[in-house]
């Protein structure tokens, strides 16, 4: 349709120009260049006469309009001014006019209204509407409508390109079986193992190789490629590959992909199997963190999944710089795995290993060096690597298996020289900012106070988006973008935080850190292992961390997997390390005080309040603060059953929820009867009322430590207040322990006429390695049965 109508407009300049050459012609003035700028002015001075014409045209001929905006528009989308062409074509009657509207909005990027004009013009005898009609249904994954209209466009160019899509589309079988594929991918799938060889495995990698390669020119290019067997059900998730990447510098492209069933039936995989999203699809800011999602065709037990990954960067980090972090175990066991990295010859690469104490097989984590033609390739091969058994309270997988970590970065230097000037420029207020500021603050505040009251609205007013540091770029964006959008991600609600605090006189920078989950930073290893962002505050001599994005976490505090974590900042115009401290268990602890008053028919009026600070009350409040009301009355019942079997829940009550000043109270009345286990007319037993977990010791034995994060202490008492006519005849006697790993008291007391039981737990390590677990695990075990005990009661 378009094709023809550029002949015509063709011919016409063609005969224009001639006949403007017949009075002087250009090319006999000047060099070909000359010539050639010439004819593209008057090009384009007879573009814009056209233009003006029409638009007089517009102005003169009222009832030609239809006609004049459909030649208008088609002369600005034969131009790719394919927004004017909409802007004109929209107001045409014309049906040649809203099929052209059509493609221009498939050609604008604007597919909804495409598909929406496409559906109400309907099929046309015409190849180039059909195909871009096809097209648009296929971005909308109407893959068979698609394919349907394909087909339907005749012999000629637009044939052609429609066999290609629809082939695309449908991934036709590439072959019938194996013979077709590399003889060393078939090699492994028909000696591959069973599940009986592998009975804790879901799946099993047999053959996984990975390459990094950075050329001269600063870019990188990267391959991977797997073969997995499905081995059962827990298996089948293999099937959805997932390849994130930030669309700024870097694109994936999925160079194969196919499923091998278990008859050697061979399945490509198509572009109906792969989607292109946002990973962060309600946050435009953050639009270029995507992923590329293969989900792989007739996923079953037995079958066997291969596909390769290629990517390309235009640019590194630091302009010149790279860093990788390898695992040498996951989920799955891997029976052939190659890893390699490729520099230009002049590039130092720095190596250090992490964790080699779980390197039970001691393989080698030297690299093979070789160098040819001006590159050095570092290369891994790993044979029969065992995949990874969880057991309960065990580390994160960062402390819990071999990890080679390479980099060429030389000093922490080079890393504060290029991210400071990135996050620098970003801290700025306007006055926005200080109006808001001055909302919250005044000049009675201390420093500290005023930094609590800006943390406190950064925490609990900026919407986090929880983004993994570096998925869309290291660089933050402006504070004063965040404080008008109101949300953001770790880097940005940091660099709003810390604009904020310096507008009101304090001091204060951004802090990179790799959290829990992330392999530890070493000082003499300068490198990138960070995943996070937060602040430091100078105060009065005292420097303060601030997690922003913890909106929870009271000012002053930290959430567990910020603490104890070596960190880098930009102190002072200077990179500086600097150590998060990891709080004591005094301030990270629970009380729960439950009172319990009897009456003579032995039913039971009782409350319950729940202190909690730190990790605890992080958590109390998320729950209590995210939670629907009802579902927290439900689980309240729940708890009280626990106690009385039977027993309803009158009220409940909660403070300090939304100030985030103090820590959070919650308190509950409940009642109920049959609290008593009945021995007998007259005696009576109170249940145990102590307990002691022991799910982390339920292994004979252990690969890993029993880590619990941080130091923490639970303290639970029952007050119980018996009437007249209950005598004590049995209090058991205390238990204490006092060890390496905890302080345990389990004690019980008469006052008066109340019976006071308290159970005191503080870890003093937060870790017992695995070489200490038989000893720990008797311990626990003794404790618990030592605890085992009633208190009888006799009723006069």
């Amino acid at each position: 349709m378009v094709q023809k109508y550029k002949v015509i407009i063709f011919s016409f300049v063609v005969l224009f120009l001639c006949s403007c050459q017949s009075k002087e012609d250009p090319s006999s003035k000047g060099s070909p260049v000359e010539n050639a700028n010439v004819f593209s002015q008057m090009s384009d001075e007879f573009y814009q006469k056209a233009i003006d014409g029409y638009r007089l045209a517009l102005e003169t001929q009222p009832a030609s309009k239809d006609k004049i905006y459909y030649q208008l528009g088609k002369l600005y989308y034969e131009n790719g001014k394919y927004e004017l062409a909409i802007e004109n074509l929209i107001k045409s009657g014309q049906d040649e006019a809203k099929k052209l509207l059509a493609i221009a909005y498939y050609k604008s990027g604007n597919y909804t209204d495409a598909l929406t004009v496409f559906e109400k013009v309907g099929e046309q005898q015409d190849s180039e509407y059909l195909f871009y009609y096809a097209a648009t249904c296929e971005i909308h994954n109407l893959h068979t409508e698609a394919i349907k209209l394909y087909n339907k466009i005749t012999p000629g160019e637009f044939q052609e390109r429609a066999k290609d899509r629809i082939q695309k589309i449908n991934a036709l079988k590439e072959n019938t079986n194996l013979d077709g594929i590399d003889p060393k991918i078939k090699e492994l799938i028909v000696n591959s193992p069973t599940q009986e060889d592998f009975p804790q495995a879901g799946a099993i990698v047999l053959y996984l190789k990975e390459k990094v390669e950075v050329n001269d020119d600063n870019t990188i290019e990267y391959t991977e490629h797997y073969l997995i067997k499905i081995l059962n059900e827990r298996g089948k998730g293999s099937g959805e590959v997932q390849a994130s990447y930030d669309s700024t510098y870097e694109k994936v492209e999925v160079e194969l992909a196919r499923t091998i069933k278990p008859d050697g039936q061979v399945i490509s995989v198509g572009d109906k199997h792969i989607r292109d999203v946002s990973k962060y699809l309600n946050f435009p800011l953050y639009s270029n963190a995507r992923v590329k999602i293969i989900s792989m065709p007739e996923v079953s037990i037995g079958s066997f999944l291969e596909y390769k990954i290629r990517g390309s960067r235009s640019k590194m980090i630091a302009e010149d710089k790279f860093r990788s972090t390898y695992f040498l175990e996951s989920d799955n066991p891997i029976q052939h795995a190659e890893f390699s990295i490729v520099l230009p010859q002049g590039q130092k690469l720095h190596q250090r290993n992490l964790n080699e104490e779980f390197n039970d097989k001691e393989v080698s984590l030297a690299p093979e060096v070789e160098t040819l033609n001006g590159k050095t390739t570092y290369s891994w091969k790993f044979e029969n690597v065992d995949q990874i058994i969880p057991e309960p309270k065990m580390p994160p997988i960062s402390e819990s298996t071999p990890i080679v970590v390479l980099t060429t970065f030389n000093s922490w230097d080079e890393i504060y020289s290029w991210w400071w000037p990135l996050a620098k420029e970003k801290i700025k207020a306007n006055q926005d900012m200080r109006d808001k500021i001055a909302e919250m603050t005044d000049e009675r505040m201390s420093l500290k106070q005023k930094a609590k009251e800006i943390y406190n609205f950064c925490a609990k007013d900026i919407r986090y988006v929880g983004i993994e540091y570096g998925a869309a770029g290291y660089e933050p964006h402006f504070a004063t973008e965040i404080f008008a959008n109101k949300y953001g991600d770790c880097k940005d609600q940091s660099i709003l935080l810390i604009a904020m605090l310096k507008e009101a006189g304090v001091t204060a920078y951004p802090v990179l850190i790799g959290t829990r989950g992330v392999p530890k930073i070493q000082e003499d290893f300068p490198t990138l292992m960070f995943n996070h962002c937060i602040a430091v505050a100078e105060i009065d001599g005292e420097y303060i961390f601030m997690d922003p994005t913890g909106e929870t976490v009271l000012f002053g505090d930290l959430p567990a997997g910020d603490q104890g974590r070596k960190v880098f900042t930009c102190l002072k115009d200077k990179p500086q390390l600097m150590d998060i401290p990891k709080f004591s268990a005094i301030q990270n602890t629970i009380n729960q005080k439950t009172v319990l008053s009897f009456q003579e028919n032995e039913e039971i009026a009782a409350t319950r309040e729940v202190r909690a600070s730190g990790i605890f009350d992080q958590a109390q409040r998320g729950w209590l603060r995210y939670t629907m009301p009802i579902l927290v009355k439900q689980k309240l019942q729940q708890r009280i059953q626990e106690i009385i079997p039977g027993s309803k829940l009158l009220d409940y009550k909660i403070k300090n929820l939304e100030q985030m000043k103090d820590n959070i109270v919650l308190s509950y009345n409940f009642e109920g009867s049959d609290f008593f286990i009945k021995a007998g007319p007259s005696m009576r037993v109170i249940p145990q009322l102590g307990s002691i977990g022991l799910s982390t010791v339920s292994k004979p034995n252990r690969r890993y430590p029993i880590d619990f994060s941080v130091p923490y202490k639970s303290v639970s008492v029952f007050e119980i207040d018996l009437s007249k006519s209950y005598r004590i005849k049995s209090l058991p006697q205390p238990v204490v322990s006092n060890n390496d790993w905890f302080v345990f008291e389990n004690t019980y007391e008469k006052v008066g006429n109340k019976i006071i039981f308290t159970q005191r737990n503080t870890i003093k390590k937060e870790r017992i390695e695995a070489s200490d677990y038989l000893a720990y695990k008797i311990l626990l075990e003794k404790l618990s049965k030592d605890i085992r005990q009633s208190i009888i009661l006799e009723k006069q």
